[in-house]
């Protein structure tokens, strides 16, 4: 491997963040220009496909021990009353922790990292944050992340209907997330027949295509909006059709594709109500789409 030290200077100085806009700001503190190599690029790939495989792993053998474990209850309760208990394939979701922890102790924290201001740690007496390296790599990263938190969580041309799910519950767990569903209407409660729609899927996660929803997923027959978005008011969603040059205050790349620099900018093209939730389901592709359209060149 052809490396000169200053190759590996110039990726511990780095942001772990690859991204160009990322580099950019970061490079603001960091003597002289960076620009990462393809070798670095090229690890960062490998080991993000190499995380999507033993995540895939785990999860396939944490199935198995449910599914083991729901064997054994089933024969212990069929030997016991001569009938057998239908067990959930689906493990109970836990809230782990409400408060914050120390990112290195992993103990109850209540320091903030006076750098980045995102981290916890715990009394600085036991010099946690002195012994997490780990964060010293990041902190500058996550710094930039920060200063930018007001702006990516202020959606003004929404109605307010977001503003729940912007709360401390919501980044611990899931259960804040799932009741708005189940109060809209779009997942069913326990009582109730499981729905198929996206929002379902879009909940538990795709697993590449392993997690229980999406096996409900036909891939071979295309819903529409109305059955996908599963939505009552039909003002809250997306007209089904192509943009073209013909919509008004539409500007369009070279590459033809529609210039999106906001979630005002998409619900005004689309027509739709700042009361609709759709925002929620549609993060993931228009990410997707932003990203094509940044860096697809």
């Amino acid at each position: 491997l052809d490396l000169c030290i200053r190759d590996v200077q110039n990726a511990c100085e780095c942001s772990l963040d690859l991204r160009r806009d990322t580099l950019a700001a970061f490079n603001n503190g960091v003597n002289g220009d960076f620009t990462s190599p393809e070798w670095l690029e090229n690890a960062a790939q490998m080991n993000y496909h190499d995380g999507a495989s033993l995540a895939a792993l785990a999860n396939a053998m944490t199935r198995a021990e449910i599914s083991d474990a729901d064997e054994e209850s089933d024969d212990v309760s069929s030997s016991c009353s001569g009938e057998s208990t239908p067990s959930s394939s689906m493990p109970e979701q836990k809230v782990l922790t409400k408060i914050p922890l120390c990112w290195h102790c992993r103990g109850p924290a209540s320091i903030l990292c006076p750098v980045c201001d995102a981290v916890y740690f715990c009394d600085a007496s036991r010099k946690c944050r002195d012994l997490a390296w780990s964060h010293q790599c990041l902190c500058n990263t996550w710094k930039l992340y920060v200063d930018h938190r007001d702006e990516l969580s202020s959606f003004p041309c929404l109605s307010g209907w977001q503003t729940p799910l912007l709360q401390k519950d919501c980044f611990t767990s899931e259960n804040a997330y799932e009741t708005y569903l189940k109060e809209l209407g779009v997942i069913a409660s326990q009582e109730d027949t499981p729905k198929r729609n996206w929002w379902t899927t879009e909940l538990h996660g795709w697993a590449g295509g392993a997690s229980t929803s999406a096996k409900d997923v036909d891939i071979f027959h295309r819903v529409s909006y109305a059955d996908g978005f599963a939505l009552d008011n039909i003002d809250w969603i997306p007209q089904e059709r192509h943009v073209t040059a013909n919509d008004a205050d539409v500007k369009f790349d070279e590459h033809g594709l529609p210039i999106l620099d906001s979630w005002q900018d998409w619900y005004q093209l689309r027509q739709i109500s700042p009361t609709s939730p759709v925002a929620l389901l549609a993060t993931f592709p228009l990410t997707l789409y932003y990203a094509i359209q940044h860096y697809g060149s």
